[in-house]
């Protein structure tokens, strides 16, 4: 009878590999176009061009107002807008020559979030870099100079800690608490609606 057993459970195991498999594969090949995309395809979208690349090159001085005079609008941005974000990407510009390298910092934030809803909750890497890439804005955004998918992802991970403690009716764990603090610094510093809305996280925290 279990050697029967046994014998029943063996295609039931060698599907469950196939399919941990046939999703290893997919995630790799998904990251790897996306990787590739962001390297060699410049992206023109209006937000990236129009003043986030200007405000990195500003921010790490490639450009300066002998170079380029803003209309009154860049000026109130540069005032007004969060740094943190332009700041690095500016001045990975400047150490590596390279525009298309600062297309990869959002794929870099979903990496983030992966690693610690893996480190956290146990989440299958493979299946949640599938499930994320699924909603076409995360896909789109994520080789671009839009900065709407890095902030997202930080702030993910605070909501994702806040969420799980609230469900779990308890605490936030001293890793939750850095977890979140670190992903609501980055994205108020990133995308200035975050500043309201890690100011209404910080008081749940």
């Amino acid at each position: 009878r279990r050697i029967q057993d046994v014998k029943m459970l063996k295609p039931a195991s060698k599907v469950n590999i196939d399919l941990e498999l046939f999703g290893g594969l997919v995630a790799v090949a998904a990251t790897l176009l996306l990787l590739l995309k962001a390297l060699r395809h410049f992206d023109d979208s209006w937000d990236g061009t129009a003043y986030h690349l200007v405000l990195s090159a500003f921010r790490a001085h490639l450009l300066t107002l002998d170079d380029f005079k803003p209309i009154p609008n860049y000026v109130a941005f540069y005032h007004a807008f969060p740094r943190l974000l332009d700041t690095i990407r500016g001045y990975t510009w400047r150490i590596t020559g390279s525009i298309l390298i600062l297309q990869t910092f959002n794929l870099l934030a979903i990496g983030a979030l992966l690693a610690f809803w893996k480190r956290r909750y146990g989440l299958s890497v493979r299946w949640t870099l599938i499930a994320v890439l699924t909603v076409p804005l995360i896909q789109i955004g994520s080789t671009t100079l839009y900065v709407d998918t890095f902030a997202n992802c930080f702030f993910t991970i605070a909501l994702s800690a806040l969420a799980a403690a609230f469900i779990e009716r308890r605490p936030l764990d001293r890793f939750e608490t850095v977890a979140a603090f670190a992903g609501l610094a980055i994205a108020a510093n990133t995308k200035p609606q975050f500043v309201e809305l890690g100011i209404a996280a910080l008081l749940l925290l």
